[in-house]
């Protein structure tokens, strides 16, 4: 049988991440957690008192935040393998800000903040790393802001069925109202009312939770109207 720590090494070595571990023994792996979370099943949300930061071992997560009424906006879908998740909160000393879950079937070591305060944190190789990981979130935040600004509702959901026909070559396929409407920034509400002008267009066709792409010109035009 595959001890605990020899697993967490090797999905370490995996992303190429030995350095901004190598401060860690044996010890310290073992008081680790490294767990499986169903698609679906949330690590933390808003409002939680931060006790660990996250490392996203295999697998996607997305982020979200709630509003004042109740709802769910997504501020980012595909959290990479090898991220640090709550890294944010680390370096500002806050509760968790936003809510995590799982967007895959995922694998997730769960770092105490005891070892992350007493070891991490001191160590170069790590604080670099997060130091990069916060650049690049910062970067890609402010491009979020940028697409949401130019495109209306009718754009983010071209762009969002244009985009998954380019990524995976399918032209019919199921999709979730949810999370589509999350990723899009609607309202699911809003999200049928687009989905219903795409298709008498004749951009799309809908069969209760599926989608068949008939014309990608007008998706496209869609997306270039700004």
């Amino acid at each position: 049988m595959i001890k605990k720590d020899e697993k967490i090494r090797e999905y370490i070595e995996y992303l190429d991440m030995m350095d901004v571990f190598q401060c860690l023994n044996e010890k310290d792996m073992a008081g680790m957690t490294l767990g499986l979370y169903k698609k679906g099943e949330y690590l933390f949300h808003t409002g939680d008192e931060q006790d660990a930061i996250y490392f996203l071992a295999k697998g996607k997560c997305r982020v979200s935040n709630g509003t004042s009424e109740g709802k769910e906006i997504a501020i980012d879908f595909d959290i990479p393998e090898g991220r640090f998740i709550g890294e944010m909160e680390l370096a500002t000393g806050i509760d968790f800000f936003h809510t995590v879950a799982a967007a895959e079937d995922s694998v997730i070591l769960r770092i105490p903040l005891e070892i992350v305060e007493k070891k991490l944190m001191k160590d170069v190789s790590f604080l670099r790393y997060i130091c990069r990981q916060l650049g690049w979130e910062l970067t890609e935040s402010g491009r979020e802001r940028v697409r949401v600004g130019l495109f209306d509702a009718k754009g983010r959901v071209a762009r969002y069925l244009y985009g998954r026909v380019i990524r995976t070559g399918e032209s019919n396929f199921k999709i979730s109202c949810r999370q589509t409407a999350l990723e899009c920034s609607i309202s699911e509400r809003h999200l049928n009312r687009v989905l219903h002008m795409l298709e008498e267009e004749g951009a799309i066709a809908r069969y209760r939770n599926k989608i068949r792409i008939l014309d990608m010109k007008i998706l496209q035009s869609r997306i270039t109207e700004v």
